[in-house]
């Protein structure tokens, strides 16, 4: 997972049982640890703010709300980018011209972490993500492959790495900008 790096703070946000109160606790490698009460409203929802954590920060998460515990591992602070639009983000790193050289200059990029969703329509606001596939792809392992039963109808191919967004993932590594 990436959560925004500093000077932004980071809101989380979550459901909760209705007793007792929600923790959240970070600890980082760097030692920077934190635990912050939520602030929890009366329909059922919590949010905690986090302080604002340097680039690079690795860490992971505890959240405990009295009954359970959810653990988050290989959580990771930089620059979040959404990458979204129409068929241009569909184009995979493993459909490109020389994606041979791509897939293994991809390798270099050990901080870059995709999460895809499928479009879904809705005419009311959704509070939650539907994981699709794996949820958070750590993809820069070449000779990974997408675990047992997370095909989708159009299929996938045969690792991460190639299944990413090219558009997307040239945007992270600087290889093009935003140009408007």
């Amino acid at each position: 997972m990436v959560l925004q790096e500093a000077p932004s703070t980071t809101n989380i946000y979550g459901t909760h049982g209705g007793e007792g109160q929600v923790v959240v606790r970070v600890g980082c490698v760097d030692g920077e640890d934190e635990e912050v009460i939520a602030d929890q409203g009366s329909d059922m929802k919590w949010t905690a703010t986090l302080s604002p954590r340097s680039s690079g920060s690795r860490c992971y998460m505890r959240i405990l709300d009295g009954f359970n515990e959810i653990v988050l591992e290989d959580v990771v602070f930089g620059d979040v980018w959404f990458c979204a639009g129409q068929s241009n983000m569909g184009w995979v790193l493993g459909g490109i011209e020389n994606k041979t050289e791509e897939i293994e200059d991809a390798q270099a990029y050990t901080n870059i972490r995709f999460y895809h969703l499928d479009p879904v329509a809705s005419s009311e606001p959704q509070d939650d993500l539907i994981v699709v596939r794996t949820g958070w792809e750590k993809w820069n392992d070449p000779q990974s492959e997408w675990p047992e039963g997370t095909e989708w109808d159009g299929g996938h191919w045969p690792s991460p790495v190639a299944d990413i967004s090219a558009i997307c993932f040239f945007v992270c590594q600087g290889t093009i900008g935003p140009s408007w």
